[in-house]
């Protein structure tokens, strides 16, 4: 019971008090943003690419029971491998 109480004084000590940083008064001077200049490129043209890639997969299944029942073998192995390719063409205006 004497931990509870303690934890308790604790937590509403540590959670209950205000946070005063942001209330701080500041006395630094207030800065202007610069003034936005032209910028030195854009994301205007057009583009085309290419991407290409290869996949595999190497799977074997070694299982003597199914549901449970011994009797029933279940074995073999499956394997997958393939090209996948692709392309983009497009233009951004900004």
């Amino acid at each position: 019971m004497k931990k509870f109480l303690v934890v308790g004084i604790t937590a509403a000590a540590l959670y209950g008090t205000p946070a005063l940083a942001a209330d701080l008064p500041t006395k630094a001077p207030v800065y202007k943003a610069a003034p936005t200049a032209a910028p030195m490129f854009n994301w205007t043209g057009c583009y085309i690419g290419a991407n290409t890639g290869y996949a595999w997969a190497d799977k074997t299944i070694n299982e003597t029971t199914v549901n449970g029942s011994p009797d029933i073998f279940n074995r073999g192995s499956q394997t997958d491998r393939g090209w996948v390719y692709g392309g983009q063409i497009g233009c951004d205006y900004q």
